[in-house]
């Protein structure tokens, strides 16, 4: 990921989310029972998935909330967040036939916050100077459904099925 280098070397008590694990949230369930997941997973694998792949580009860092101190630094989608937002809609009233959350806002995020020493050591104007060179792209051509199940030592991750988009006979069941 270009540009990230100085804010890891400016921010290192924050918790950076590896590279290998950055992705584009479109929907987060929270916690739920095993009945309920396999009913999502099921009603996930009959999402409407001929959108084709699409490309996304990124700039610059943004934060959330975007007032008082920051939590979590993301990288705001430029290009193809009207296609993210349409799949985000998609799995909206497919899971749940009704508007569920706020307002969806495409981003990546690239680390964490963690406590009020993290939040106070970090300075916006440094992260805007910092940030500005941070640019990147990719293609987006599946969705998957991660389940993530609490664990002693943290949450584990493990991929709960995948669409890849364009083709209908690619569904993957793990």
């Amino acid at each position: 990921m270009r540009g990230l280098a100085p804010l890891r070397r400016q921010y290192p008590t924050l918790k950076w989310i590896p590279s290998q694990n950055l992705h584009i949230t479109l929907m987060f369930v929270g916690e739920c029972g095993d009945d309920e997941a396999y009913s999502l997973r099921e009603r996930f694998l009959r999402i409407d998935h001929a959108a084709h792949p699409f490309s996304i580009t990124w700039k610059g860092i943004g934060t959330f909330p975007s007032g008082g101190p920051p939590r979590v630094l993301h990288l705001p989608v430029q290009e193809g967040s009207d296609e993210v937002r349409r799949l985000h809609g998609v799995i909206n009233h497919t899971l749940w036939k009704e508007k569920r959350g706020g307002r969806f806002f495409p981003h990546i995020t690239v680390a964490r916050v963690k406590g009020k020493s993290g939040e106070r050591q970090i300075k916006r104007e440094m992260l805007c100077k910092l940030g500005a060179s941070i640019q990147g792209g990719s293609v987006v051509d599946r969705i998957i459904l991660y389940r993530s199940q609490l664990r002693q030592n943290g949450a584990c991750y493990s991929n709960f099925g995948s669409l890849s988009l364009g083709r209908q006979d690619d569904l993957e069941e793990k």
